[in-house]
C-alpha cells in the first residue's frame, strides 16, 4: 500500500493534467527560465519553448507509460507462449526456439536496436521490436523454468495417467503459475522498459523526434545542460523516483 501511494504522488497528478490539460502553449518571454516558487508549476522551470517544464514532464510521463504498458503486455505474452512452445519438447518449433533464445540473449536490447536502426527508421515500433527481441527470451526462460518443475509433480502426473487434456493441464496447473510469475516479474519489466525508452530516445534511436517522452526531454536537457541544467535535473527526478520504488517492490523491509 506505502509503494503504490508513492507512486500516486508523480502518476496521479501526471494522469489528471494529461486528461484534463493542455500544455502545448509556448510563451517565448519565459525560455529556459530557471525555477521559480511563485506558481506551482513553475517549480520546474521552463523548456526551450518557453513551456512550463512541469506540464510537459506530466504528459511525457505519461505517454511513456502507455508505451511502456504495451511493450511489457507484447513481452508477457510472447514470453509466455515462448516458454509453453519450449515446454513440449516433441513440438517441431522447440528446438528452434531454444537456439533462437540463447541467440538472443547474448545480445542487449540496447546492441539489437543499435543494429535494427541501420536498416529501419527510428520510431516506436523499432523500439518495441528491440525491446521484445531483448527481454523475451530471458522473461520465457524464467517461466519456462518454473514450469517444468510441475511436470515432476505428482498432481500433475496423476492427471496425466488420468487422461486430462493440455488445454485442462494448462488451466488449472501452468496458468495459475504463470499468473504469479508474471506478478513477481512485472515490477521489473516496467523498471527496465521505462529505462530502455528513455535511453534509446536519448540516443536517437527510440521515439521520433518532436515526440514527447522522458527520453526526448532528456535529450533536450543534454543540449541545454549549461543554459539550463534544470530541464535534465527535473526529467530525472521522477523517473529515479518511479524506478526505485519499481525495483525495490517485491522487498520486504520497503
Amino acid at each position: 500500500m506505502i509503494r503504490v501511494l508513492l507512486l500516486s504522488l508523480w502518476w496521479i497528478p501526471a494522469l489528471i493534467h494529461f486528461i484534463f490539460f493542455n500544455s502545448s502553449n509556448t510563451n517565448w518571454n519565459n525560455i529556459l527560465k530557471a525555477p521559480q516558487f511563485t506558481h506551482f508549476y513553475t517549480i520546474a522551470g521552463y523548456d526551450s519553448f518557453g513551456r512550463p517544464l512541469l506540464f510537459q514532464l506530466f504528459d511525457a510521463s505519461i505517454y511513456s507509460l502507455l508505451f511502456t504498458a504495451i511493450a511489457v503486455t507484447s513481452i508477457v505474452l510472447l514470453s509466455t507462449v515462448n516458454a509453453m512452445l519450449l515446454l513440449n519438447e516433441k513440438n517441431f518449433f522447440s528446438k528452434s526456439i531454444h537456439t533462437m533464445n540463447h541467440f538472443f540473449i547474448s545480445f542487449p536490447s540496447l546492441l539489437i536496436a543499435l543494429c535494427l536502426s541501420t536498416f529501419f527508421e527510428s520510431g516506436a515500433l523499432l523500439l518495441l521490436t528491440s525491446i521484445c527481441l531483448g527481454t523475451v527470451p530471458l522473461t520465457s526462460r524464467f517461466i519456462f523454468v518454473h514450469l517444468k518443475k510441475i511436470l515432476n509433480r505428482e498432481y500433475y502426473i496423476s492427471g496425466k495417467s488420468l487422461g486430462q487434456t493440455q488445454w485442462g493441464f494448462f488451466q488449472f496447473y501452468f496458468f495459475p503459475e504463470i499468473v504469479q510469475l508474471i506478478k513477481l516479474k512485472l515490477p521489473q519489466l516496467f523498471a527496465g522498459t521505462l529505462i530502455a525508452e528513455s535511453t534509446f530516445t536519448f540516443l536517437g534511436i527510440g521515439s521520433p523526434l518532436g515526440s514527447l517522452t522522458w527520453g526526448s526531454l532528456f535529450l533536450e536537457g543534454k543540449d541545454y545542460l549549461l543554459e539550463a541544467p534544470h530541464i535534465a535535473i527535473a526529467t530525472g527526478l521522477p523517473l529515479i523516483w518511479t524506478l526505485v520504488i519499481l525495483y525495490r517492490w517485491n522487498k520486504k523491509e520497503f
